[in-house]
């Protein structure tokens, strides 16, 4: 069902057209998004935020090569602004760039490294180029700006799973359950004192030396300032917008 919109004059008031449309868009509600970012644009030709969006809604609804181009064209208005680089990033790692996905991650966190949601996208698209000792080191960025970032948790946690490092996994457990108390996977492991073992089922106990419980492999959502859909975790690594 489609959302019903309230009637305005977008010529009169593009901004509120704006947030009607990212309102839409949280709710992943893209068409009806995507008719009024065109609208904002048809009031305000180089409305960087509007340019941005349509081409992140663009991305989304499998049209990558003209969304890109307009997120280029908003970063080209607004070089300054964070998110637009971030959201950049998660275009390119879409379509498989990871060295320019990179690039952009990078160029994010010079202007604003205070992004523990970025440092993890940064650590994903590492991960997936086949970088596993940066990824480490994305994701541990991520928890040395927010030691509560439940996500860089569950990436680290992942990587270092999945590269048999079980004593740092136990470690990284340790300090999860220390500033996340409620942290769930945490808990579950180190009441048993364990961790996933090498491959798929096979378990290994850290510290105790009995059976193990696995982990419910969860990954971290590539992270976007507002208007992100609802974030859902996967079994491949997704990114986060930002806005």
């Amino acid at each position: 069902m489609t959302p019903r919109v309230a009637r305005l004059n977008v010529a009169a008031d593009p901004d509120e057209a704006l947030r009607q449309a990212l309102d839409l868009h949280r709710r992943r509600s893209f068409d009806a998004a995507e008719r009024l970012y065109r609208s904002v644009l048809y009031a305000a030709p180089e409305h960087p935020d509007a340019l941005h969006w349509l081409g992140v809604v663009m991305c989304a609804t499998g049209r990558q090569e003209q969304g890109r181009a307009l997120i280029e064209r908003s970063i080209a208005l607004v070089p300054s602004f964070p998110g637009f680089h971030n959201n950049y990033g998660n275009a390119l790692l879409a379509s498989g760039a990871f060295a320019d996905a990179e690039r952009a991650y990078r160029r994010c966190l010079d202007l604003d490294a205070k992004q523990p949601a970025v440092w993890c996208n940064l650590g994903i698209c590492l991960r997936k180029a086949c970088r596993p000792v940066e990824a480490v080191h994305a994701f541990e960025q991520a928890l040395s700006v927010d030691v509560g970032d439940a996500d860089g948790y569950r990436s680290l946690v992942d990587i270092l799973e999945a590269a048999g490092k079980f004593q740092e996994v136990a470690s990284a457990y340790e300090e999860a359950l220390a500033t996340l108390p409620s942290y769930e996977p945490a808990f579950e492991q180190l009441a048993r004192g364990c961790t996933t073992g090498p491959a798929g089922s096979r378990t290994r106990r850290v510290s105790t030396g009995a059976g193990l419980l696995p982990t419910r492999r969860t990954r971290c959502r590539a992270t976007c300032w507002p208007p992100a859909p609802a974030r859902r975790y996967r079994r491949a690594p997704p990114t986060t917008w930002c806005g």
